[in-house]
C-alpha cells in the first residue's frame, strides 16, 4: 500500500512541477482572466501551492506511519519469539524432569529385584 500510495504522490508531484514558467511570473489577472478561470476552474498559484502543502505533509504523515507500523510487526515479532523460547524452555525442563522419573523408577526396580 504505501509503494502504491508513493507512486501516486509522485505522480501528483510530477504534475505539479511541470507547470509552465510563462504561468508561474503571472503577477496581476484581468478581471475577464480571473472570469474564464473560474468557469474554467483554473487553480492560482496560491491554491496550488496550498495543495503540493498539503500533499507533503500526506507523505509524511504516510511515511510515519509506516515507521510505526514496521516497529509494531518488529515488537511483536520479538514478544513472539520471547514467548516461543520460553515454552521450549518448559518443554525441556519437562523432558528431564520425565528423564530423572524414568531414571529413579528403574533405580528403585533394581533395588526391589536384587532384594
Amino acid at each position: 500500500m504505501q509503494t502504491h500510495l508513493r507512486m501516486h504522490l509522485r505522480k501528483i508531484y510530477a504534475v505539479m512541477i511541470d507547470i509552465p514558467p510563462r504561468l508561474q511570473s503571472i503577477t496581476k489577472r484581468s478581471g475577464l482572466s480571473n472570469f474564464l478561470s473560474n468557469i474554467a476552474r483554473l487553480a492560482e498559484e496560491e491554491k496550488l501551492q496550498e495543495v503540493n502543502t498539503m500533499l507533503v505533509h500526506l507523505k509524511r504523515f504516510i511515511l510515519e506511519a509506516d515507521k510505526i507500523w514496521k516497529q509494531g510487526d518488529e515488537h511483536f515479532l520479538a514478544a513472539f519469539k520471547v514467548e516461543r523460547t520460553r515454552i521450549d524452555n518448559i518443554l525441556h525442563l519437562m523432558q528431564i524432569q520425565r528423564q530423572s522419573i524414568i531414571q529413579i523408577q528403574s533405580e528403585l526396580v533394581q533395588a526391589f529385584t536384587k532384594s
